[in-house]
């Protein structure tokens, strides 16, 4: 009787616990739906409506995958009940293994803060486009298995085309000459 009544308390932390990640996640696509129709509700006042096109589609895509995402959680029993029980989910798949690596930790989460605030440092003094070409480089090999000609190659591809692409949005279609001038010594 003891060990029936032990595993009831288990599964009723469980389910506590799932409700409560479940009610903080909530609580974060509200946010993020508050936070990015305020912003939407923003881009309505500018002088040039054609400025505001680029910034209009990205908070559009971000309000539609916070509504699909809540969407996916509200009727999450009703598409379980479709897919069968003893069918596990993607989501499930992945949370198994990410809580099986080791590399969710504190000292992980630090070190890619610390990338960020190196970057935002570097670009205040030397430039965006140099300091992105560099950054995407050095994140990349550093974030390989091993560094071979192929990894190398890799990241270099990445780091090149990704500044083509800024350069691209920026200089040619946004005509924003002015991310060339960002840094303090140039």
């Amino acid at each position: 009787m003891s060990t029936n009544n032990g595993r009831f308390r288990i599964e009723l932390k469980e389910v506590k616990r799932n409700l409560w990640e479940e009610r903080q996640f909530l609580g974060l696509l509200a946010g993020m739906l508050v936070f990015f129709g305020y912003y939407y509700y923003l881009t309505l006042d500018f002088s040039q409506p054609q400025t505001s096109f680029l910034p209009r589609i990205v908070l559009g895509l971000g309000i539609t995958t916070v509504v699909l995402n809540i969407l996916v959680i509200a009727f999450n029993d009703q598409i379980e009940e479709i897919r069968g029980s003893e069918s596990k989910s993607v989501a499930d798949e992945l949370l198994e293994e990410r809580a099986s690596d080791d590399e969710y930790s504190v000292v992980s989460l630090l070190k890619e803060t610390s990338w960020i605030i190196g970057y935002i440092a570097t670009v205040y003094y030397v430039g965006f486009f140099t300091v992105t070409l560099i950054f995407v480089f050095l994140y990349g090999l550093t974030h390989f298995d091993e560094i071979s000609p192929r990894s190398v190659a890799f990241a270099l591809l990445v780091s090149v085309s990704l500044n083509a692409f800024l350069y691209f949005l920026f200089i040619t279609i946004m005509n924003s000459g002015a991310i060339l001038r960002v840094g303090r010594f140039i």
